[in-house]
């Protein structure tokens, strides 16, 4: 918030006046639109653990050798689907399919 201040104090004036709930991912109590809260750099860093130690050389023929890896196993998932959707949009379109059977449409005016 001091960063915020320096920066604009009218800014921070209004976001301390305002619910912070409605503003922070930290304070909110549900899943705020969906948003995956842990980041990209978290995840190579996970990924680039057994690596940690060993000399530059190393660390980047594994990050080449890693990246290459995902590419490969993204590429042949990708021709092997049936449809235009990846299969996360598939399963999500086939709940969806199941859950809008059981619901009736009912015109809103005469």
């Amino acid at each position: 918030m001091d960063e915020i201040r320096s920066a604009d104090p009218v800014l921070a004036t209004y976001l301390e006046d305002a619910d912070v709930r409605l503003w922070s991912q930290v304070h909110c109590h549900g899943d705020t639109y969906n948003l995956k809260t842990s980041n990209i750099a978290e995840s190579i860093n996970s990924a680039l653990k057994p690596a940690r130690g060993f000399s530059i050389s190393f660390l980047l023929e594994f990050i080449r050798e890693k990246l290459g890896k995902w590419c490969w196993k993204r590429r042949e998932d990708a021709l092997s689907l049936t449809s235009e959707h990846s299969r996360g949009v598939e399963h999500l379109l086939a709940i969806q399919s199941e859950i809008e059977d059981t619901m009736s449409v009912q015109p809103i005016d005469g």
